[in-house]
C-alpha cells in the first residue's frame, strides 16, 4: 500500500509535525510513505470556507490521476482538515482505496463518495478544535467527525475512539500516542 500524508489547514510544515511523524512505523510495516507529496501549503480559515477544500481536492485527485508510480492500493492519511480534502478527492478519482484519519474536521454524516473501500476515523472525545470548528456550519464542511465520529450508517466506514488523546494534534506531538496509534494504524492496514 501506498500512504500519502495530507495535512491540516493551520499548517506551515507541510506536516512534518503532524501526520508524517507516523512515517517510521508505516515504513516499518512495510508501506511506501509519500510525504509531501499532498502538501497545499498554508491555507486559512478564509481559505477553507471559500473554495479552497475544493481547489486543492481537484489538483490532488489529477495529480493522483495522472500518476503512473501509484501502482499500489492508495490510502490517504490525514489530519483535520485534510479529511475534508480527502472527502471531495475520492469524487474525483478513483485511486484512493483507504482513508485513515485523526481528528478529521468533516461534518459527522458527510457521505464519501466514489471507489473508497474503508474509512478509518479516528476521533478523540476531547478535541475542543473540532467542538468550535463545528460552529462555521452553516455552509462549511466542518464538523466533529474527528471528536464525536462518523454518524454514516455506510458499512466502509470504522469509528475508533482515542480517549487517552486530550488535545486536537496531540496524537502527533505526544510520543507514547504517537507511538500508540501509528501502530494501531499498520494493524488495521495489514
Amino acid at each position: 500500500m501506498i500512504i500519502i500524508t495530507l495535512h491540516g489547514y493551520n499548517v506551515r510544515d507541510g506536516g512534518v509535525g503532524s501526520v508524517d511523524t507516523f512515517y517510521d512505523c508505516l515504513v516499518d510495516c512495510g508501506h511506501r510513505v509519500k510525504t509531501g507529496y499532498a502538501d497545499y501549503g498554508w491555507m486559512g480559515i478564509l481559505g477553507t470556507r471559500f473554495g479552497g477544500i475544493k481547489r486543492v481536492a481537484k489538483a490532488l485527485a489529477e495529480k493522483l490521476s495522472q500518476d503512473s508510480s501509484l501502482d499500489e492500493d492508495v490510502c490517504l492519511l490525514c489530519h483535520s482538515n485534510g479529511l475534508a480534502i480527502a472527502q471531495e478527492v475520492i469524487k474525483h478519482t478513483s485511486k484512493v482505496h483507504t482513508i485513515v484519519a485523526f481528528n478529521g474536521a468533516l461534518d459527522q454524516d458527510a457521505p464519501f463518495a466514489g471507489t473508497v473501500e474503508r474509512v478509518i476515523n479516528f476521533y478523540a472525545p476531547a478535541d475542543q478544535v473540532l467542538r468550535w470548528g463545528a460552529w462555521l456550519r452553516p455552509g462549511h464542511v466542518w464538523g466533529r467527525a474527528g471528536q464525536a465520529g462518523l454518524t454514516s450508517d455506510d458499512e466502509r466506514i470504522e469509528n475508533y475512539i482515542m480517549e487517552d488523546v486530550k488535545g486536537h494534534s496531540s496524537v502527533f506531538h505526544v510520543k507514547a500516542l504517537r507511538t500508540k496509534y501509528a501502530k494501531r494504524t499498520c494493524e488495521l492496514l495489514s
